[in-house]
This record gives structure tokens, C-alpha cells and sequence, in this order.
């Protein structure tokens, strides 16, 4: 589903701050630099990768499954 994903880090102690994710190859640089989100996203569309802010993010929870079901074809856990 998002065959390019980049992991982002807290800059003070290096602990892992979240994960991007796209269906297009990241531009050189993209991730060179520690910053914000927001600042991010300006900087993907100023490199020519269109980017927005997800709006309703759901829970972690919630998402794994999502991805896990596409990532599966969509079948259901097994019930034991």
C-alpha cells in the first residue's frame, strides 16, 4: 500500500517519533534535517511531493488494523 515509509526521531535522545509513509518515492533531502511536521510538509511540496496534514487520525490501535487488513487482502483475523 505505501511501498516508501522514512522513521523519524526525537533529535535530543533519538528515540523513535513516528513513521511517513507515501505511494512515491521520497525527494533527496526530504529528511536530511530534523523539523516539525509542519515544517516537513512545506518542504515535501516545495521538493515537488505533494503533502498535507492528515486530518481525524485515528488511534494507534485502529490504524494498525486498518493496515494490516489492506495489507492482507482484507481477511479477518481468525476467531479462536
Amino acid at each position: 500500500m505505501f511501498p516508501f515509509s522514512e522513521s523519524v526521531y526525537f533529535s535530543s535522545n533519538s528515540v523513535y517519533a513516528g513513521v511517513w509513509l507515501s505511494r512515491r518515492r521520497f525527494p533527496a533531502g526530504a529528511f536530511d534535517d530534523r523539523m516539525d511536521d509542519d515544517e516537513r510538509i512545506e518542504l515535501l511540496n516545495k521538493l515537488g511531493l505533494r503533502t498535507e496534514k492528515p486530518r481525524n487520525l485515528p488511534i494507534e490501535k485502529q490504524m494498525t488494523a486498518t493496515l494490516a487488513n489492506a495489507a492482507t487482502g482484507g481477511l479477518a483475523p481468525r476467531r479462536t
